[in-house]
C-alpha cells in the first residue's frame, strides 16, 4: 500500500509477487491488471520516444534546410 500511496506501481507489483497461498491468490486479478497497466506504461513511453525523436529528425531537418537556402 506505501508503495501505491507513493506511486510506484512497478514496486507494489514486486511485493505482491512474493506472496505465497492462499494471500497471493487474493490478488490475482490485482495483479492480472496492474502487470497490464505496466505493459501500457511501458509502451506510452516508447511511442512517445518515437515521437520526440521524430519531431525532433523533422526540426533539424528543417534547419538544416534554411541553412542551405542562404
Amino acid at each position: 500500500e506505501a508503495q501505491l500511496d507513493a506511486g510506484n506501481l512497478a514496486e507494489a507489483v514486486k511485493e505482491v509477487e512474493t506472496l505465497k497461498g492462499t494471500p497471493r491468490d487474493a490478488f490475482t486479478d490485482w495483479l492480472d491488471a496492474a502487470h497490464a497497466r505496466l505493459e501500457v506504461d511501458a509502451t506510452l513511453q516508447k511511442l512517445q520516444s518515437i515521437l520526440l525523436v521524430s519531431l525532433g529528425g523533422s526540426a533539424s531537418g528543417a534547419s538544416e534546410k534554411t541553412k542551405e537556402q542562404d
